[in-house]
């Protein structure tokens, strides 16, 4: 018997059960669909957050401390390393501003403005210029606090407008006053800043606003990516267990591992889906064994070899995996496409709403999930093998008993 014929012979068997293959091929296509989507929500999340992690750039080194402070001492200290080119010393802290008649709550941040490019990298400005390094009451504001997304993205901060801040809380709150110098542009995040969403202030001013003189952070920044690993050494030398250390390197392969473990946590879940899609295949290929005995006994006698027959019953099989594979690619695609929105829906916190409507709103500290699905082209492919291997695996024992079946005793069999 020919394959080409084989191939007609199956294909027409398949439509004439048009309900049950449907099934089947549908449960082939989850198990594909779900690899496929889950797979590229955990490619994309892992690549955003890498791109994130270099915007700080490849030869970035984070200084927080841990048993001590750090203060201007330890900026001119390190300053004088080798291989050190910066050294930029930063202050955050959370506070509340009044926009629109609501309390938002937002991030100051304490720079000196010439190192605001050697930590965000090109600083754009809608309107308005950046401040001087000085200690006068000024803010350039991120993007988000001036065009609110709330409010439908219009300007509710204007550069020349005064803002009223509130620092601390309880009886230890303090208000002050910041005039806007400036409006970046829309930035999106870094791991340790998030720019559309804070004031960056002069680092002076900042200290002398809190009465503080030690800095939450110092990004060190080094002449070049080979001369991190020494100076990240160096300053562990230094410094011990008073401070931690974090070069972007090591954020990004631990980033890289933790989510690379996770996709494959949901990997292995969807591929079980795919594997129960495989005994449902089996028990349906047992099924149809079982009805068609009498026809499988009539093949052979008019001259099916045993051969033939294991052959039908595998291309049936490998037809239900290779369609149901192609539906499921299809179907994952889309499926990469809408989950962003729906993690991004459910993942957004809800906006406290007062007896007069909506109230306090925690922009400054609200967490974001953007991202990109990546559909990898291997995983892809690799999907849909496992789809037609698992579906060829599911059929080669009720095609095995077919083919063993004697002529006489199928022709009998009621």
């Amino acid at each position: 018997m020919r394959y080409q014929d084989l191939v007609k012979i199956a294909l027409k068997d398949l439509s004439q059960r048009r309900l049950r293959t449907g099934l089947t091929i549908l449960s082939v296509a989850i198990g594909v669909a779900s690899i496929i989507a889950l797979v590229a929500q955990t490619m994309g999340i892992q690549q955003s957050v890498i791109d994130t992690l270099y915007k700080l750039g490849p030869s970035t080194i984070v200084i927080t401390p841990r048993g001590s402070t750090l203060t201007q001492v330890d900026v001119i200290r390190i300053s004088e390393l080798q291989n050190v080119e910066r050294v930029i010393p930063i202050i955050q802290t959370p506070a509340t501003i009044y926009r629109s008649g609501q309390q938002v709550q937002v991030t100051l941040v304490g720079i000196r403005s010439s190192d605001l490019e050697a930590l965000l990298g090109d600083v754009k400005i809608v309107d308005g210029s950046i401040y001087p390094d000085a200690p006068v009451p000024v803010a350039l504001v991120g993007y988000t606090i001036a065009f609110p997304p709330d409010q439908g993205g219009s300007q509710s901060i204007y550069v020349g407008q005064p803002l009223t801040i509130e620092i601390g809380f309880g009886r230890f709150t303090q208000r002050i006053q910041l005039q806007v110098v400036g409006i970046m542009a829309q930035y999106g995040s870094t791991v340790f800043v998030s720019p559309d969403s804070s004031l960056f202030l002069p680092l002076d001013q900042l200290m002398k606003i809190l009465n503080r003189r030690s800095y939450n952070m110092l990004i060190v920044k080094a002449v070049s990516v080979d001369a991190v690993n020494d100076l990240s050494s160096n300053l562990n030398t230094i410094y011990g267990n008073n401070v931690q250390i974090l070069t972007v390197q090591q954020l990004s392969q631990t980033v890289s591992t933790i989510i690379g473990q996770f996709g494959l946590l949901l990997a292995s879940i969807a591929g079980i889906s795919l594997s129960v899609a495989g005994l449902g295949t089996m028990n349906i290929m047992m099924i149809t064994v079982l009805e068609r005995t009498r026809e499988i006994g009539v093949m052979k006698a008019v001259g099916f070899r045993n051969r033939d027959v294991l052959i039908l019953y595998l291309l049936e099989a490998s037809l239900i995996g290779i369609i149901g594979g192609i539906i499921g690619i299809a179907a994952g695609a889309m499926g990469a496409q809408i989950l962003p929105q729906i993690l991004s829906s459910f993942l957004r916190p809800p906006q406290p709403r007062g007896p007069g409507g909506p109230g306090f709103q925690q922009q400054g500290q609200q967490f974001s999930l953007s991202y990109s699905p990546v559909i990898p082209i291997d995983i892809t492919l690799a999907a849909f093998a496992l789809a037609v291997a698992v579906s060829i695996a599911a059929g080669l024992y009720p095609a095995w008993r077919a083919s063993r079946m004697e002529p006489v005793r199928a022709l009998r069999y009621e």
